[in-house]
């Protein structure tokens, strides 16, 4: 186990990802499960993937369509990890290489979405990833009680509407804000995703976006002003703040400054050298 972890003695961690499915081999909460300090419960509705992600018996994964408890058309396209409750916006993805292609809807099916307050399993979670193709604000309003106990989220963002009617990074923004987390940090120092416009290509790189963003990850962090706060933030919750931020993110300073608050610094700076 991590020294930081057992000097500091933090507590199992609680995991939510919405949209499971993972393109890389390595998932942002492995180093959290080296440490043996997490519960995990994943949501991907895409049956073949759910079952495939279960064989690996890393995590635990159901397939649910997460939302806001209301019926859904689910549109399913060529690229499945594109595939959404919302339509995609053909007219405007046509306008960049390859991703046209991508989100051509290849089949559509009704469905029932259900709500992270509803399932018990949910409860009591400190960390929710979300990475759900425009899904993200619905799901948001379906988890008004677990965000109470939620220290971080990291959720996918659109900068364009690449979904017909899919909310936007402000929408996002706005529904967390108003939750009471800060804006922290966008994934990878600041890295957006997209393609670049028709008919330029980026010949060494074809995949990678020359200028325009379209959409990114962005982290969510609790109100750092009231770390102070110890009715609402005692030391187990600051803790599992530190380790999240620590373990995926290296977020250093935030992370000094969490535990300063419950009285662990002095061995975060002892760890650190």
């Amino acid at each position: 186990m991590n020294d930081l972890w057992t000097k500091l003695k933090i507590p199992k961690i609680k995991v939510i990802e919405v949209g499971a499915a993972q393109i890389a081999d390595h998932h942002p909460c492995d180093n959290l499960l080296k440490q043996g300090g997490i519960d995990y419960i994943g949501f991907e509705p895409n049956e073949e993937e759910c079952e495939k992600l279960n064989s690996e018996g890393k995590f635990k994964i159901l397939p649910l369509f997460i939302g806001d408890g209301g019926a859904e058309t689910f549109y399913e396209c060529e690229w499945p990890a594109s595939s959404s409750i919302y339509e995609p916006n053909i007219p405007l993805l046509s306008k960049f290489n390859h991703l046209a292609e991508a989100h051509a809807v290849k089949n559509t099916k009704h469905v029932f979405t259900r709500t992270l307050d509803g399932i018990d399993e949910c409860k009591n979670a400190d960390y929710l990833k979300m990475d759900c193709q425009g899904a993200e604000l619905k799901t948001l309003f379906g988890a008004e009680d677990v965000l109470n106990d939620i220290s971080v989220v990291q959720t996918e963002v659109l900068f364009l509407e690449m979904y017909l009617f899919a909310p936007l990074f402000h929408d996002i923004d706005m529904k967390l804000q108003h939750a009471g987390f800060n804006l922290h940090r966008f994934l990878g120092s600041g890295k957006m995703y997209g393609m670049p416009f028709k008919p330029s290509k980026n010949t060494k790189e074809p995949h990678r976006p020359i200028s325009q963003a379209i959409w990114g990850d962005v982290v969510y962090v609790e109100d750092f002003m009231a770390f102070d706060d110890i009715g609402r933030f005692m030391p187990e919750r600051l803790l599992k703040t530190a380790a999240i931020l620590n373990d995926i993110y290296n977020s250093t300073d935030l992370v000094h400054y969490a535990l300063s608050h419950c009285g662990r610094a002095k061995q975060y700076e002892e760890w650190q050298k």
